[in-house]
């Protein structure tokens, strides 16, 4: 096909995508590589006179001034897309895609899908006719967002406590491997249990008892607010879930104490304790695991070793901790 012909082409597919709502685009780059031409879609889409041939410099959203307005929004995608123009030019392809937001003259933010390839080159390998389409694709992105953020959401619910917010059985296991990955200090794994909690409940009601784990729940995730590698979960009933770094049993051990101290003066009072100030107190079992230990990866194993150590605690007499460093 001749040259003439292939622009012949171009004018005509200009009305039909225009009828389609399609942006449509080319640039003759024998006689006016300064100019594209584009169909009435296109000049709607980017707020463009409607003049029909506009500057590429001050006008094209992949090449010209207007690649500002993506980089309003994303500078590293506007980067991309002239990356990709550029290379669709030198002749390193003949085509390009891609997916860029954009800033519109009136401040809407919106998002647009573009193809173009060269359909003709000159003997020295400059293109000669290159053509393109866009298509607003914002309503799309805005779909994947909320269809995203649902999936996240849901997600979290179902690693989640509903009653303390913490994390739930399943939320334990994937923070947990989260902290495997997040590799440097020795691991402190912990099993805490709220010391003769069935007796709360019996005499204060249940509402009281949920009240006391939420309190609790409270406690827990203020103390370990700064400790980004940390993770605080209910395992069931009045037991709980700890998890941090430290870098040795004395600074794991003084930690937990604090919060043993804590828990004693913030939680609600104990209706039927043996407590002779009537605390709330809570007994604590951990196991310290060097940087990286292969037991860590064992959520079954970890919880077997704290549990053991938590009933050692109970054992002797309750409100206390037990903790063992492993080798």
């Amino acid at each position: 096909m001749s040259f003439e012909s292939l622009k012949d082409c171009m004018e005509r597919l200009l009305t039909s995508f225009d009828f389609a709502g399609i942006g449509w685009w080319y640039i003759d780059y024998v006689n006016a590589p300064d100019q594209f031409v584009c169909n009435p879609a296109m000049e709607r889409m980017f707020q463009l006179p409607s003049i029909r041939v506009h500057s590429v410099a001050r006008c094209c959203p992949i090449a010209g001034d207007y690649n500002r307005q993506v980089a309003e929004v994303d500078r590293s995608a506007a980067a991309k897309i002239f990356a990709a123009y550029e290379a669709m030019i030198n002749g390193e392809t003949d085509r390009y895609e891609n997916t860029f937001p954009f800033q519109l003259p009136d401040g809407q933010r919106r998002f647009f899908k573009s193809q173009a390839r060269v359909v003709a080159r000159q003997e020295d390998g400059r293109p000669a006719l290159a053509h393109g389409i866009i298509v607003d694709v914002t309503e799309e992105r805005l779909l994947e967002t909320r269809l995203r953020e649902q999936r996240d959401a849901l997600q979290q619910v179902s690693r989640t406590d509903p009653l303390t917010g913490l994390a739930n059985r399943r939320g334990i296991t994937t923070r947990l491997s989260e902290l495997r990955r997040e590799s440097g200090q020795p691991l402190v794994f912990c099993m805490l249990d709220l010391d003769h909690f069935k007796r709360f409940n019996d005499a204060a009601g249940h509402l009281a008892g949920d009240e006391a784990l939420q309190r609790l729940a409270d406690i827990l995730s203020d103390f370990f607010s700064s400790e980004r590698d940390s993770l605080q979960g209910r395992y069931g009933g009045e037991e709980f879930i700890i998890a941090f770094r430290a870098e040795d049993e004395m600074a794991a051990r003084q930690k937990m104490e604090h919060l043993l101290t804590r828990i004693r003066n913030e939680m609600p009072p104990h209706p039927d304790t043996d407590d002779p100030h009537g605390r709330t107190t809570a007994s604590i079992g951990c196991v310290l695991l060097p940087a990286e230990d292969e037991r860590a990866r064992s959520v079954d194993l970890l919880i077997q070793m704290a549990d053991r150590l938590l009933y050692s605690a109970k054992a002797q007499g309750r409100d206390r901790l037990e903790m063992e460093t492993l080798h």
